[in-house]
Order: C-alpha cells, then sequence, then structure tokens
C-alpha cells in the first residue's frame, strides 16, 4: 500500500478505502474508448499578453521533478502551462498533455489516461495499457510499476502536463501520483495545475531542490503586463501610480 501523499476527505469512511496494491473492481478491469481531446494541449489562444518572466521558467522545469501552479480561476494557470508544454516540445522534448475532469476521479480511468497521453507523446505507456485493458489484471500499482519501467526505459526527458488537478480527490490516486513521483527515474518530470492545494510530497521535494512552485501571488499581473493589457483592450493609458494602485488590488 502507498503510503505516501494520503489524504481522507471529510465524510469518508476509513474502511471504504481499498489499497492501491488491492485488487480492482471488475467493473473497471477493462477500457477501451479515449477521447483523443482530453490529451491534447490547447491551441494558440489569441489575445493573450505575453508574460516572458513566466514563461522562461520553463528552463527550471528540465531540472526538476515536480512543478505546481496553484491559484484560483482566471489567473492564467492552463495558459502558463500551455506555453511550457509547446516550449518543451519544440526543444524536442517529449511532453504529455492531460486535461482531467471529475470523471478521472477513479483509479484506473486515470491511470488509463495518463498511460494514452504519454503514449501519444512518445515510446511510453503502450504496455500499461494493455495491463488495464487486460480483464486478468489484478493490482492497481502493477499499472504504475509497469509505467514506471517504461519510463525508465526511454532516454529522453518525458514532460506530464496534468491540469485542472483540483478534481481529482481520491485519496488513492494521491497515492498513485506520490508513488511515482519517489520512483520515476530523473528523466520525468510532472507539472500540476489546480485551483485548490494539492496533496502530494511537496515538502519532501522541496527539501530535495526538486520543487517548481508557482502562485496566485507570481501569477498576478505585474506593472508591466498591467499597461500592456490596458493597451491592447483599448481602456487607456494609465499613470504609474494608478497602475501600481491596480497592481496591489486582489
Amino acid at each position: 500500500m502507498v503510503e505516501e501523499g494520503r489524504t481522507h476527505s471529510s465524510g469518508q469512511k476509513a474502511g471504504a478505502r481499498r489499497e492501491v496494491g488491492g485488487p480492482r473492481p471488475a467493473a473497471n478491469s477493462k477500457r477501451s474508448d479515449v477521447l483523443i481531446t482530453k490529451i491534447l494541449p490547447p491551441g494558440h489562444i489569441a489575445g493573450l499578453i505575453d508574460r516572458p518572466r513566466l514563461v522562461e521558467l520553463v528552463v527550471q522545469l528540465e531540472t526538476k521533478q515536480l512543478a505546481v501552479v496553484t491559484a484560483g480561476a482566471g489567473f492564467g494557470k492552463t495558459s502558463l502551462a500551455a506555453a511550457w508544454a509547446e516550449r518543451l516540445r519544440r526543444s524536442g522534448n517529449s511532453v504529455a498533455w492531460l486535461a482531467l475532469d471529475a470523471e478521472d476521479d477513479e483509479p484506473s480511468r486515470f491511470l488509463f489516461y495518463i498511460s494514452h497521453a504519454l503514449h501519444r507523446a512518445g515510446d511510453v505507456g503502450i504496455a500499461t495499457i494493455s495491463l488495464i485493458s487486460d480483464f486478468l489484471l489484478a493490482a492497481a500499482n502493477t499499472d504504475l510499476v509497469t509505467l514506471i519501467n517504461e519510463l525508465a526505459n526511454t532516454d529522453d526527458d518525458v514532460f506530464l502536463f496534468l491540469d485542472d488537478y483540483h478534481f481529482i480527490a481520491n485519496p488513492e490516486i494521491h497515492d498513485a501520483v506520490a508513488f511515482l513521483l519517489r520512483h520515476a527515474p530523473k528523466q520525468f518530470h510532472l507539472v500540476v495545475t489546480s485551483r485548490t492545494a494539492v496533496p502530494l510530497p511537496l515538502a519532501r521535494l522541496r527539501a530535495d531542490n526538486q520543487l517548481v512552485e508557482i502562485d496566485a501571488s507570481s501569477l498576478r499581473f505585474d506593472v508591466e503586463e498591467i499597461q500592456e493589457f490596458l493597451e491592447q483592450e483599448n481602456l487607456g493609458l494609465l499613470d504609474s501610480s494608478e497602475i501600481a494602485i491596480l497592481n496591489t488590488k486582489d
């Protein structure tokens, strides 16, 4: 049973949990349909403000195991992650994207889509997909071990983006992601965006200098970006003192 990164949601009975390595419910033993749009990164969005101070942080991702972008709706989390993904892809890296939703809060579906996202990005995930689709598979953590072994067998850096992780509440999935972070090879990098704090082993990764953290204060427009936005939207010009006031408002 994977222990690291466990959180219990309120109202959940302790006895209702299944271990990560325990039997998978028969109803989830076989999957074949993939919604391709979930594993496609967002295309270019016209009208976005150029934010090089944030986009250039992509160079840190190449030396870290996890990047977490946390802020409320409308702060530009997905836009920043998409810009990072595009920059990494242009540099020749394997980049996988998964847009999460409430239906993904189920362990076998979650790992099924992660495996398809990784497979679309490069030569990783096909063995795990085969296991998840096998009626005879009994242990969920067998999928994780297989996926980690596949990652270890590639020489390329692999970046996996999980967008909107706040849809995930199942503690078993949090355990699985923590297990992946602990055992994945150094060429694997995970980027997570969320509206809420993520229940992952951030303290350990922070202590190991393996964590990039972006929060609402970092995503908030600076003075130059406010001015560019006003000009782009034809809202007129403000003097520096008025922009400074805007910049301090939540």
